[in-house]
């Protein structure tokens, strides 16, 4: 989900751990005691909300992978469910083997969600517009948990979380301007309170972790590690980065590897590989792209995915640990976006912003394209691996099973 007019200030998010979904019933009955709680502080009528055993809509189109050998998809569908206020409607066509999902979506009919994070203890999402609102979601239905006004807080986007098994943080960052300094704000992830807020004086350009304890915040030419240690965070030494600025960062899964993304005046694309751990320099600064724009970075178990615009159009190339390229080269529209989310590799290649489609990891190519009705304009989106959630403009979050086709 690209912020507007700046291709350097899309929106990042990236690689959780796997979650643990929350049972249906279990689901049902948190979502029950929260709405009676809304009820008790007479904050006006809660309108029910229905728990379904039905999914979202899922069309797989057929697609060339870009490369010999591509993996042709199929067309699947399944049940979709919406719910507004109090009304549910319900369209059902006859499908395949694909696992139903209790869910449950939480709409809205104003506002633009600008991103999500998922990990093991649920879904936040921020809501941007008409006012700055995070929302915690329970991973299996949708319902929401909590919900806070942080326009006060001046969060522009959550960009990564943190946890030491008890303690769940959601960071977010803000920045007036390119020029300014800005501030990260860590978040309780179940209370939504603020835990910790701390100045970044280049930044924050990104922030990234692996679902850990620890996470980098990235400046212009700066990397910032943090860890969560007893419930608070932990702020560590800051390592300056030379050359062109930082656009963009990514830790890999296993939390070993930081993946940094610089632009220079010639419009060129560098890409270095840095310890995780203490920024030591694995691999460094080596152009592999160009453009009229930096890309976005995505970080998984065999390298980083880079989806760069070129003017007219996009492409997604995968480069290994040692920034070789590796598979397919996919082409999409100039706005393509790249997310990894507990081992899938999900693209937006639709330059209608409609369609998520699922890569294969090695190969590059395509696995599914999952279309979304149409009108629908998704803003931000992430996986738990087993569902889609998606922030859909004027709608609000909709939660989709994955198509089985992409998990391999």
């Amino acid at each position: 989900m690209p912020e507007p007019d700046e291709i350097n200030e899309q929106l990042r998010a990236y690689v959780e751990r796997a979650g643990v979904p929350v049972a249906a019933s279990e689901a049902r009955a948190r979502g029950e005691r929260h709405i009676a709680r809304r009820r008790r502080a007479a904050l006006g009528a809660v309108a029910a909300v229905a728990l379904l055993a039905v999914g979202g809509t899922i069309a797989i189109a057929g697609r060339d992978g870009g490369g010999k050998g591509a993996p042709a998809a199929t067309t699947v569908s399944t049940p979709k469910v919406s719910v507004n206020d109090s009304t549910t409607s319900v369209g059902t066509v006859p499908c395949c083997d694909v696992p139903t999902t209790t869910s449950t979506a939480l709409r809205e009919t104003t506002g633009t969600w600008g991103s999500i994070v998922t990990t093991g203890d649920g879904v936040w999402a921020l809501r941007r517009q008409p006012s700055a609102e995070l929302v915690h979601l329970d991973p299996a239905t949708g319902i929401v948990l909590e919900r806070s006004d942080v326009s006060h807080d001046h969060v522009a986007w959550i960009n990564a979380s943190t946890s030491d098994g008890t303690t769940t943080l959601v960071l977010a960052g803000s920045r007036p301007s390119r020029t300014a300094p800005g501030t990260v704000t860590a978040f309780d992830g179940i209370t939504l309170g603020i835990k910790s807020q701390f100045p970044v004086a280049d930044g924050p350009i990104a922030i990234a972790g692996s679902g850990g304890a620890a996470v980098w915040i990235a400046g212009d030419h700066t990397l910032t590690r943090a860890v969560l240690v007893h419930g608070s965070l932990d702020v560590g030494p800051t390592h300056s980065m030379g050359g062109a600025p930082i656009v963009d960062i990514a830790v890999d899964p296993g939390g070993q590897r930081l993946y940094v993304e610089q632009f220079d005046s010639q419009q060129r694309v560098l890409l270095s590989v840095l310890s995780a751990v203490d920024a030591h320099v694995i691999v460094p600064a080596k152009v592999v792209d160009g453009g009229p724009g930096p890309g976005l970075i995505a970080a998984g178990d065999n390298g980083v995915w880079l989806a760069q615009p070129s003017g007219t159009q996009a492409h997604l190339q995968r480069y290994l640990p040692s920034l070789l390229q590796a598979g397919h080269s996919l082409s999409g529209a100039n706005t393509m976006q790249v997310r990894v989310d507990h081992g899938l590799v999900l693209v937006t290649l639709a330059g209608t912003t409609n369609e998520i489609t699922c890569v294969d990891p090695e190969l590059g190519s395509v696995r599914a394209a999952m279309s979304m009705p149409s009108g629908d304009v998704i803003e931000s989106y992430a996986s738990d691996g087993q569902r889609l959630y998606l922030g859909i403009v004027g709608k609000g979050i909709e939660v989709r099973p994955i198509d089985p086709a992409c998990l391999g």
